[in-house]
């Protein structure tokens, strides 16, 4: 799969939630995303693998900044979307939270599945 075809994978599943797409919460939350599509491992440290990238990609000098945007995206995506949609698309209970990595371990996980139906006879 194309570097194209991600981007409309990622942008695809996150128009499911409540998140302005014009965010830096936004475009983080797709960088980390692509970042761990990219190299699957790298969600079991994000804190070493992830964050870094984003914060080089989008020139931000404090790694720190980019955990608590992406933390705040995480916040309002909880917040502002159906609860109803979230219990179903994360598979949690109503008063279950959601974190960066779960959220983005989750939509890593369902491109992953869809890949190999595909690839399946």
């Amino acid at each position: 799969m194309g570097i194209e075809e991600i981007e409309r994978y990622i942008n695809k599943e996150l128009k499911q939630f409540k998140i302005k797409q014009c965010s830096k919460g936004y475009k983080y939350l797709a960088a980390a995303i692509y970042i761990c599509i990219l190299n699957e491992d790298a969600i079991e440290n994000m804190s070493q693998n992830v964050y870094p990238i984003v914060a080089q990609k989008f020139k931000v000098k404090n790694i720190k900044r980019v955990k608590w945007t992406l933390e705040n995206a995480i916040n309002i995506i909880y917040r502002d979307t159906e609860i109803n949609t979230l219990c179903k698309y994360f598979d949690i209970e109503i008063d279950q939270k959601l974190t960066v990595k779960f959220f983005v371990y989750t939509i890593v996980s369902k491109f992953i599945n869809s890949k190999q139906q595909h690839t399946t006879f």
